[in-house]
Protein backbone atom coordinates (compact mmCIF):
# COMPACT_ATOMS: atom_id res chain seq x y z
CA UNK A 1 0.00 0.00 0.00
CA UNK A 2 1.43 3.12 -1.09
CA UNK A 3 1.30 6.06 1.70
CA UNK A 4 -0.63 3.48 3.64
CA UNK A 5 -3.51 3.84 0.96
CA UNK A 6 -4.89 0.73 -0.25
CA UNK A 7 -3.93 0.14 -4.17
CA UNK A 8 -6.38 0.23 -7.08
CA UNK A 9 -6.45 -3.77 -7.46
CA UNK A 10 -7.03 -3.87 -3.74
CA UNK A 11 -10.17 -0.91 -3.64
CA UNK A 12 -11.91 -3.20 -6.47
CA UNK A 13 -11.21 -6.43 -4.83
CA UNK A 14 -13.12 -4.59 -1.41
CA UNK A 15 -16.15 -3.66 -3.59
CA UNK A 16 -16.83 -6.91 -4.72
CA UNK A 17 -16.46 -8.84 -1.41
CA UNK A 18 -19.06 -6.50 -0.45
CA UNK A 19 -21.39 -8.42 -1.98
CA UNK A 20 -20.14 -11.77 -3.05
CA UNK A 21 -21.65 -13.83 -5.87
CA UNK A 22 -23.81 -10.31 -6.72
CA UNK A 23 -22.87 -9.11 -9.98
CA UNK A 24 -21.47 -5.32 -9.43
CA UNK A 25 -21.72 -2.94 -12.92
CA UNK A 26 -19.10 -1.60 -14.45
CA UNK A 27 -20.25 1.80 -13.70
CA UNK A 28 -19.78 1.21 -10.24
CA UNK A 29 -16.08 0.66 -10.90
CA UNK A 30 -15.66 3.07 -12.64
CA UNK A 31 -16.65 5.60 -10.04
CA UNK A 32 -14.30 4.35 -8.08
CA UNK A 33 -11.88 6.58 -10.92
CA UNK A 34 -9.96 2.93 -11.35
CA UNK A 35 -7.32 3.72 -14.13
CA UNK A 36 -7.32 0.23 -16.26
CA UNK A 37 -9.84 -1.37 -14.59
CA UNK A 38 -9.46 -4.68 -16.66
CA UNK A 39 -5.70 -4.45 -15.94
CA UNK A 40 -6.70 -4.66 -12.05
CA UNK A 41 -9.17 -7.46 -12.28
CA UNK A 42 -6.18 -9.70 -14.49
CA UNK A 43 -3.91 -8.64 -11.48
CA UNK A 44 -6.43 -10.12 -8.98
CA UNK A 45 -7.60 -13.14 -10.95
CA UNK A 46 -3.65 -14.27 -11.38
CA UNK A 47 -3.33 -13.51 -7.32
CA UNK A 48 -6.46 -16.67 -7.15
CA UNK A 49 -9.45 -14.32 -6.95
CA UNK A 50 -12.15 -15.42 -8.84
CA UNK A 51 -13.69 -12.59 -10.63
CA UNK A 52 -16.27 -13.36 -13.30
CA UNK A 53 -17.69 -11.09 -15.51
CA UNK A 54 -20.54 -10.55 -18.09
CA UNK A 55 -21.55 -8.68 -20.64
CA UNK A 56 -25.07 -7.86 -22.38
CA UNK A 57 -26.24 -6.19 -25.58
CA UNK A 58 -28.91 -4.23 -24.37
CA UNK A 59 -31.02 -1.76 -26.92
CA UNK A 60 -27.47 -1.66 -29.31
CA UNK A 61 -25.56 -0.83 -25.83
CA UNK A 62 -23.04 -2.88 -24.42
CA UNK A 63 -23.31 -3.67 -20.51
CA UNK A 64 -20.82 -5.18 -18.06
CA UNK A 65 -21.11 -6.72 -14.78
CA UNK A 66 -18.26 -8.48 -12.47
CA UNK A 67 -18.78 -10.29 -9.20
CA UNK A 68 -16.74 -12.42 -6.92
CA UNK A 69 -17.54 -15.96 -6.15
CA UNK A 70 -15.80 -17.11 -2.97
CA UNK A 71 -13.78 -20.28 -2.26
CA UNK A 72 -15.85 -22.55 -1.04
CA UNK A 73 -14.53 -25.26 1.70
CA UNK A 74 -13.53 -28.40 -0.05
CA UNK A 75 -12.83 -26.50 -3.13
CA UNK A 76 -9.02 -26.71 -5.50
CA UNK A 77 -7.55 -23.69 -6.11
CA UNK A 78 -7.49 -22.84 -10.06
CA UNK A 79 -3.62 -23.39 -10.16
CA UNK A 80 -3.92 -27.14 -8.77
CA UNK A 81 -6.20 -28.45 -11.49
CA UNK A 82 -3.88 -28.76 -14.14
CA UNK A 83 -3.88 -31.68 -15.32
CA UNK A 84 -0.89 -34.35 -14.01
CA UNK A 85 2.13 -34.28 -16.67
CA UNK A 86 2.83 -37.86 -17.86
CA UNK A 87 5.26 -40.18 -16.30
CA UNK A 88 9.05 -40.03 -17.77
CA UNK A 89 9.33 -43.13 -16.02
CA UNK A 90 9.35 -46.53 -18.59
CA UNK A 91 6.98 -49.34 -17.46
CA UNK A 92 8.94 -52.70 -16.33
CA UNK A 93 8.47 -55.43 -18.45
CA UNK A 94 6.26 -58.25 -17.36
Amino acid sequence: MPNGQPTQAQRILSRLNQTPNHWVPLPVILEMGIAQYSARIHELRAEGHNIENRTERIDGVRYSWFRIVPATPGSVPPESTAPTPPSTETPEAA
